[in-house]
């Protein structure tokens, strides 16, 4: 998938040098199936090569929600820094949903357990009367 997308040789070359070449092209390939627009699979594959990079993923099977946004806030600061973006929020955004939705994609985001509101059991134990 991945060398479909692109056409000049190097880029084509920096996306299969790239950690977990596979695993990319496997969830490109998947969102292309899904049917998603060649400009969003294009997108997201720019992305991805950062995610790799910045979240040094290779070294970490199971990536954490609260990695994922401290990577993407370097990654927006870093963008600003170059005059690619204006503020944080589009970056870090990006980032996040499509370093969350292909983590996820592969089964290898590492979920946080939220526990339950101390009142949550306390809602089974209410009736309500009708007088009717």
């Amino acid at each position: 998938m991945l060398e479909n997308l692109f056409t000049y040789p190097t880029v084509r070359a920096r996306q299969k040098k790239a950690p977990l070449f596979e695993e990319r092209d496997c969830y490109l390939a998947y969102r292309a199936k899904d049917g998603c627009a060649h400009q969003t699979l294009l997108r997201i594959a720019r992305e991805l090569l950062q995610i790799v990079q910045v979240l040094d993923i290779p070294s970490t099977p199971d990536v954490k929600p609260k990695h994922i946004k401290s990577a993407a806030n370097r990654w927006a600061r870093e963008q600003c820094r170059r005059g690619r973006a204006h503020t944080l929020k589009w970056s870090r955004r990006l980032f996040i949903q499509v370093a969350t939705d292909w983590r996820h994609f592969l089964g290898r985001l590492d979920k946080l357990t939220v526990a339950p509101p101390s009142f949550a059991g306390f809602a089974r134990g209410l009736h309500f009367w009708s007088d009717g």
